[in-house]
């Protein structure tokens, strides 16, 4: 909870794993998504097809 505290207080919207997460994915023009299957999430490319 101290966590959430300190980031309303000065404003910070996500922690720094998860903007490198995202920075990374969006580098690799990655996309994730779930799905109601046996495999809960999945990664690809964004704009391709398999």
């Amino acid at each position: 909870m101290e966590r959430l505290e300190f980031m309303n207080e000065y404003g910070i919207e996500a922690t720094g794993l998860e903007m490198l997460i995202r920075s990374a994915y969006a580098s690799l023009g990655l996309i994730s998504f779930f799905t109601a299957g046996k495999k809960r999430s999945s990664r690809l490319v964004s704009g391709k097809r398999k």
